[in-house]
């Protein structure tokens, strides 16, 4: 399945349920200065040919986000599959962090 930009919550499970690679969602909202400082990173990430499901969620269109993930704050690069969060970075300082979280998500996808 494709995913992209601002995705509706039966998208976001799907992307979770993936058992196949891992999913990256970035989380944002529209009013938010944060969010459009790290969106460079996700288009990066994204541009990258990296084996991610990518996909944007936007806290303005789907408030519910907040419960579904306790979330805290914004923005947020949100890590998932198997049915599982794998891991969390609330404002990513670099590409290579991300690259690096996204190793690990895979590590813990593959390994149970």
């Amino acid at each position: 399945m494709a995913f992209g930009d601002d995705l509706d919550m039966e998208q976001v499970n799907s992307m979770i349920g993936a058992r196949d690679q891992i999913g990256l969602l970035y989380i944002y909202s529209k009013s938010c200065a944060a969010c459009s400082v790290a969106k460079p990173l996700y288009d990066e990430l994204k541009a990258a040919g990296l084996p991610i499901h990518f996909g944007t969620v936007c806290t303005d269109t789907m408030p519910d986000v907040w419960e579904a993930f306790s979330l805290t704050s914004i923005p947020s690069f949100l890590f998932v599959g198997g049915d599982q969060a794998l891991g969390e970075c609330r404002f990513p300082t670099s590409t290579a962090l991300l690259k690096s979280m996204a190793e690990k998500a895979q590590a813990i996808l593959t390994n149970g």
